[in-house]
């Protein structure tokens, strides 16, 4: 999973130690697993919090990182739009060398 440093900083500057790890954690299992679960209990049991300090947590500015996919799953954007362009080039260089080899 890439991550831009300073995009990361600037985007989360004002937050607590504790909103950054909730955020990184549904980060990283989003990018191993696919979209996240909507259900802030589930969320919870991913991020390893109790359900109310999580709710309180997430509700305050996590939650606007995530946006609802059509099946009612959760997605970050960016981290989506990144996986596409890793997939994109992942497949132009297999082509290549698809192509390379076969002459």
């Amino acid at each position: 999973m890439p991550l831009f440093a300073q995009d990361f900083l600037i985007d989360t500057i004002e937050w607590s130690n504790e909103e950054i790890g909730i955020y990184i954690r549904l980060l990283c299992y989003e990018w191993t697993n696919g979209d996240l679960p909507a259900d802030e209990k589930e969320l919870a049991k991913i991020v390893g919090l109790r359900v109310d300090r999580f709710t309180k947590l997430y509700n305050n500015k996590v939650r606007l990182k995530f946006d609802l996919n059509g099946t009612y799953r959760l997605i970050n954007l960016r981290l989506e739009k990144e996986r596409n362009k890793l997939l994109t080039i992942s497949e132009q260089r297999k082509l290549a060398a698809e192509k390379r080899w076969k002459k």
